[in-house]
C-alpha cells in the first residue's frame, strides 16, 4: 500500500512561487518536506500534535462554563454539544472533499494548494504537519464562532460552538493518531485502513477521518 520515496523523485516538479517548494503530490513518499525556501518561514508550516488540544480545550471549557452559569438544561446542553460535533463532521468532510482536494491549473493556485494540503499528501508521514497550523485554524474558529452566534443566538450558539470545537480537536488528534501510531485499538484500526487507502489507493474519495457516515452517504466511499 505505501510508494517508496524513490518512486517519486522521477515525478518531482518543483513550482517556485510565494517561496513554496512544490513537489508532485500523486505519489506519497516517506520523511519531511521542506516546504519553503526561508528557514523561519519553515518553521511556521511546523506544527506540534499538542497544538490543537492546547489552544482550544480551554475555549471549549470556558464556554460550557458560560453555559452552565446561564442554567441552559442539562439535556439541552449535551444536544447541542452532540449537534455541534455532528456538525464538524460533516464541516471536516466538507472541506476535505471540497477545498483541499481542488486541483488549480494556475502556478499560484498549485502552490497554495500544495501549501494547505498537498503536502501531507506528499509526505503522509512528516509528524510535525499532521495537525492544521494555527495560522489556518485560529482565523477559522473565530469565523465559525462569529457564524454560529450569529445565526442562533449567543446561548444556542455557543452551545453549538463548543461541540464543533471539540469535534475539530477530537478529529485533529485522532488524524495524528491514525498516522503516527500503530496501536491496535478498536476502531482506531478501521480508521487508519480507510484513511491509508485514502492516501494511497484512492485519493478522490474516502474523505472523511473521523466517521465514515458522511462518505457513505454521499457515496464517496
Amino acid at each position: 500500500m505505501h510508494s517508496g520515496r524513490n518512486s517519486r523523485q522521477t515525478s518531482t516538479r518543483t513550482v517556485t512561487r510565494l517561496g513554496i517548494r512544490v513537489e508532485d503530490w500523486s505519489v506519497p513518499g516517506e520523511g519531511e518536506a521542506r516546504l519553503m525556501a526561508h528557514p523561519w518561514l519553515e518553521a511556521l508550516t511546523r506544527t506540534y500534535p499538542i497544538a490543537p488540544l492546547a489552544l482550544f480545550a480551554p475555549v471549549v471549557a470556558l464556554i460550557l462554563s458560560r453555559e452552565v452559569a446561564r442554567d441552559v438544561p442539562f439535556l439541552q446542553l449535551v444536544g447541542l454539544i452532540a449537534t455541534g460535533v455532528a456538525l464538524w463532521t460533516l464541516t471536516e468532510y466538507a472541506i476535505h472533499r471540497f477545498v483541499l482536494h481542488l486541483r488549480p491549473r494556475r502556478r499560484t493556485g498549485i502552490a497554495l494548494a500544495y501549501l494547505v494540503h498537498g503536502v501531507h499528501h506528499a509526505y503522509p508521514s512528516d509528524r510535525r504537519r499532521l495537525v492544521m497550523s494555527p495560522m489556518v485554524t485560529v482565523p477559522l474558529a473565530a469565523a465559525f464562532y462569529a457564524v454560529l452566534v450569529t445565526a442562533a443566538g449567543v446561548r444556542i450558539g455557543e452551545g453549538l460552538y463548543a461541540g464543533l470545537l471539540a469535534g475539530y480537536v477530537a478529529y485533529d488528534s485522532l488524524h495524528f493518531a491514525i498516522h503516527a501510531s500503530s496501536a491496535r485499538i478498536p476502531g482506531l484500526a478501521t480508521l487508519r485502513r480507510n484513511h491509508m487507502l485514502h492516501h494511497f489507493r484512492v485519493p478522490d474519495r474516502r474523505f472523511g477521518v473521523s466517521t465514515t457516515v458522511w462518505d457513505h452517504l454521499f457515496g464517496t466511499r
